[in-house]
């Protein structure tokens, strides 16, 4: 909560409603609503789909943003390492609990109790190894110009979106942009728009009007997005050469290394940086959107809540249906920042009694003698 109050609850405003992308991205992939999907409510769900693919790539630009001008915070791994694991832990053993599942198998029980994520979490550990990368990352940005900086953006543009989303890349698998190389350019990118914010660098003034250029360009490439969707679904009817064309058309809207999505998330990022405003209601509710992540995206409540739901099974989808569809991406989101919301409280209430006092000073000596420093 310290760092959030250093910062415009703008930011904070955007991390909710892009943890509430990613949920309702969740439950769109899921139900298998696109596939499901026709005639106009067909371009409708890809237009939705378009704005919903902007989730990660702000959170890892907002990333770049800060984190460009910080030093590494040791607590800060620990405590997101903390948070994983206890939700793996404790969603699981509810679950059993309920009888709304059975034991998982030895091998799934123990990657689950073991503090260290085997993949559930593909996010979790991308942003984890950038963290941790993140000091050499700004030796890099503050020992470049403007002009090669630019330059390094440009050139990990090109080879780590452009490149990979028109040739569907396999060798470096980055054209998915579920990676730690996607991570470095949205880092980059963001940490280019602190350096050297865009506004400085127009003839005009710094007004609304970049709000609605922002907004804009947002909803443009949204719509970029959507149609580059609709000619893969045209080409994939076709024979063998048209339909890997359309992949490729297919990749530019689903990948979150594409560049049409990176610059999609750009404008959506840059408007939430033009607007400026305090609320710690707000600053309270985007301290939780980690774990609404955690819990909705739990490989347990994955496999059961759309299934039990029926979710799975709708295959008329109807507009009325995905208004139903947000509501229930609504609840969903509300329930998880309830239960992070309980779960804080009593992480700092077991904070605050002398027996962690007492373990939390032990290991500050320990680490001490490491060289490490930890601020807690």
């Amino acid at each position: 909560m310290k760092k959030l109050k250093s910062r415009d609850s703008n930011f904070e405003a955007m991390r909710i409603l892009s943890m509430f992308f990613i949920v309702m991205y969740h439950i769109f992939v899921h139900g298998k609503v696109l596939e499901h999907a026709t005639g106009k409510i067909s371009i409708l769900s890809i237009f939705i789909e378009s704005i919903l693919l902007v989730c990660v790539n702000s959170f890892i630009l907002v990333t770049g943003y800060f984190q460009c001008e910080k030093k590494i915070n040791f607590e800060k791994v620990i405590k997101i390492i903390n948070q994983t694991w206890f939700y793996k832990v404790v969603i699981m053993f509810t679950l059993v609990f309920c009888k709304v599942i059975m034991l998982p198998d030895n091998i799934t029980l123990i990657r689950t109790i073991f503090p260290i994520d085997y993949g559930t979490y593909w996010y979790i550990n991308c942003y984890i190894l950038l963290y941790l990368l993140s000091p050499l990352l700004n030796k890099i940005i503050n020992n470049c110009n403007k002009k090669e900086f630019t330059r390094i953006i440009i050139l990990l543009f090109v080879t780590l979106s452009i490149l990979p989303t028109l040739s569907k890349d396999i060798f470096y698998n980055t054209y998915t942009g579920r990676n730690l190389s996607t991570f470095i350019l949205l880092y980059f990118i963001g940490a280019y728009l602190k350096k050297y914010p865009i506004e400085k660098s127009s003839s005009l003034k710094y007004n609304n009007n970049f709000k609605v250029k922002y907004f804009g360009g947002f909803i443009l490439f949204a719509i970029i997005s959507t149609i580059s969707f609709l000619i893969y679904k045209k080409l994939s009817e076709h024979g063998t050469i048209l339909r890997e064309i359309g992949r490729t058309f297919g990749y530019l809207h689903i990948s979150y290394a594409s560049p049409i999505i990176i610059i999609e998330s750009v404008c959506y990022f840059l408007f939430f940086k033009c607007l400026s405003f305090k609320s710690k209601f707000i600053d309270k509710i985007s301290a939780c959107t980690l774990g609404v992540y955690l819990i909705s995206e739990n490989i347990f409540i994955r496999e059961n809540l759309y299934t039990l739901s029926g979710l799975t099974e709708i295959t008329n989808i109807t507009f009325k249906l995905i208004l139903i569809l947000f509501f229930v991406g609504i609840l969903i989101y509300i329930l998880s920042t309830i239960i992070e919301f309980i779960r804080q409280n009593i992480f700092k209430m077991i904070n605050n009694t002398n027996f962690v006092e007492n373990y939390r000073n032990w290991y500050r000596k320990e680490i001490a003698k490491l060289g490490i420093k930890i601020n807690w």
